[in-house]
């Protein structure tokens, strides 16, 4: 925006809107109309550490007020005299503050519908009052660490439509009264738990499919699962507005009458996603929806610990970005990681029109203990006249914390990337040396090289 009109708009909107810097609870705060409707508060030290809310009388005259965000406040409690006077609000912003407790008073705010209060460790428990804001649209509690709990009544809150609790790492479980929440389109992490311990007052799988969810999704599965049909109860594969998807199996466990895989099977989200995140695998192979999902961009694998054999995703055309970490039984990556699985198709001739991770631009790779060869897996890719190609748009690798990898595939060296980081690989920092190390005709012709190792 031009200054001109900045300077114009804030003309216009300057009994409206305020942004008020203060450095010092003692300060000076002018008394603010009542046509005030929108309040900014930056506090800002002489030392650089937060400050408390200043006095209440600063509020006197702002009955009005419809919005209200801190920046750098220290604020522990807020007290329910500040609450009682706002009772106008619409947006309330206590993010990155010190909170530990919200008071009961909070019913009071009638109005509000936007209430963020993300980023405050301290919080362990939210009244059970706050469940009568019958208007609330959004209520942002990312990463509130110690938060334990939600209140048994959320279902109260027929107008929610984005609840945010990412990062909320000690939350047991969400209350089964969301359920009742027919608007509800963004949870964006949702502890489900499985079994019948919990089937009382804990959201379980099968109550996702209640909902219209869009956007990003992330399901902490804990509990004990009995078989494959207690996971198909989510029925993502309806949920058609889901773009992002992120599964956690970290806290659960498995009867073991079926296969992990066969179980997880169950889990199938709807053919369009666009980015998936698997924490946590405990199988020996994938599920078997991941190579139908041939819209994914964005693939992230984490801590698959039995899984030997990484799954054949150059087969996905539209796959961008790819991370890998924490496979520790993986010792080798060659043609099953292309898609190359019959041993036949090892041997593509000159003559075969064929493109592995045809749209790959970004591949990381850490963490990989066990890992010694990163080979091509495809005999002919190489000739002259061969239209083989693999990972034609790659720009950048990363490689870090895989001690054992001795070697780089050859066919990097035709690929037009900008970008490689080799950290902490010591085998594989040593082969790379500029010049004279085995493998640097291999990636020679990258501009940005970045070699890290304190094993030396």
């Amino acid at each position: 925006m031009h200054d001109i009109v900045h300077d114009f708009v804030q003309s216009l909107t300057k009994n409206e809107c305020l942004i008020i810097e203060t450095n010092s609870i003692n300060s000076e705060i002018e008394v603010l109309g009542e046509k005030v409707s929108h309040l900014t508060l930056i506090f800002r030290s002489e030392h650089g550490e937060p400050l408390p809310l200043p006095p209440l009388n600063a509020y006197y005259n702002c009955k009005n007020l419809h919005s209200l965000i801190y920046f750098g406040s220290s604020i522990t409690k807020i007290d329910s005299n500040f609450i009682l006077q706002l009772k106008c609000l619409r947006t309330l912003n206590l993010s990155k503050s010190h909170l530990i407790e919200v008071p009961k008073e909070i019913s009071e705010l009638i109005h509000l519908r936007h209430n963020d209060m993300s980023w405050n460790y301290g919080l362990e428990i939210l009244p059970d009052s706050i469940c009568e804001l019958y208007n609330l649209y959004t209520l942002r509690l990312v990463l509130c660490r110690s938060l334990e709990k939600l209140p048994d009544n959320m279902g109260k809150l027929t107008s929610l439509k984005h609840l945010y609790a990412d990062g909320c790492n000690k939350l047991e479980f969400l209350p089964k009264g969301i359920r009742r929440l027919k608007k509800l389109k963004t949870i964006d992490m949702c502890v489900v738990v499985c079994g019948e311990d919990e089937d009382r007052v804990a959201l379980q799988l099968g109550d996702l499919r209640v909902f219209n969810l869009e956007g990003s999704l992330i399901i902490r599965l804990k509990g004990n699962v009995k078989n494959e049909r207690e996971l198909e109860k989510a029925q993502l594969w309806d949920m058609k507005k889901l773009f992002h998807l992120q599964i956690n199996c970290k806290h659960v466990q498995y009867k073991q009458t079926r296969s992990i895989v066969e179980i997880l099977n169950g889990l199938r989200p709807h053919e369009n996603l666009e980015s998936l995140n698997f924490w946590y695998h405990s199988g020996t192979t994938y599920p078997n929806w991941v190579m139908s999902l041939h819209n994914l961009r964005i693939i992230y694998l984490f801590e698959w610990s039995e899984c030997r054999f990484l799954p054949p995703l150059g087969k996905l055309p539209n796959l961008e970005k790819l991370s890998i970490m924490s496979m520790g039984k993986v010792e080798k990556i060659g043609g099953e990681f292309l898609g190359i699985v019959d041993s036949d198709e090892t041997s593509l001739t000159s003559s075969s029109s064929t493109s592995f991770s045809p749209k790959l631009k970004q591949l990381s790779i850490d963490i990989m203990s066990a890992l010694e060869e990163w080979e091509v897996g495809v005999e002919g890719w190489n000739k002259e006249d061969s239209e083989i190609s693999i990972m034609p748009c790659l720009s950048s690798l990363k490689i870090s914390f895989c001690e054992g990898i001795k070697t780089l595939p050859d066919f990097l060296c035709k690929t037009p990337l900008q970008d490689l980081s080799i950290l902490e690989c010591p085998m594989l920092s040593k082969r790379c040396e500029q010049s004279n190390g085995e493998e640097w005709p291999k990636i020679s012709h990258i501009p940005n090289i970045k070699i890290s190792s304190y094993w030396k």
